[in-house]
């Protein structure tokens, strides 16, 4: 395998040039911003949540991979996008911040996944 071979299979670069493709690698600034919020949430707790810290730490990587990767174009640098992602996935669905109603390990209150959990979901649980 050929680490810096380019990698060329997608439609939104439009060369080989570092900023061939800028809003791909400069959107990755907001995964920066909310790695930092997140670190900045979860170090507030009391104690601590590390769980919060550890995947704020994993959403910094997947914005630094994703630059690298929409910058540089080539197989290395696809490989540090694509795999934080999915330690991110991982570590995200087995985390006690994941879902979107919270802990995994207490869902029964949620709604089917897709559904918001809104006010409005929430009374109408109560009048059952």
């Amino acid at each position: 395998m050929d680490w810096f071979a380019p990698v060329r299979a997608y439609c939104e670069r439009t060369g080989p040039d570092f900023w061939a493709e800028p809003v791909n690698a400069l959107s990755n600034a907001g995964f920066l911003l909310a790695a930092a919020a997140a670190a900045r949430r979860g170090s507030r707790a009391d104690p601590p949540d590390r769980a919060a810290l550890a995947l704020a730490g994993l959403i910094a990587v997947v914005g630094i991979g994703s630059f690298l990767f929409h910058t540089l174009a080539v197989t290395w640098a696809m490989l540090a996008d694509v795999i934080p992602i999915a330690v991110f996935v991982d570590a995200y669905s087995r985390s006690p911040s994941a879902g979107i109603c919270g802990s995994l390990r207490s869902t029964s209150s949620c709604p089917p996944l897709g559904s918001p959990c809104s006010a409005s979901s929430s009374r109408r649980s109560s009048m059952a």
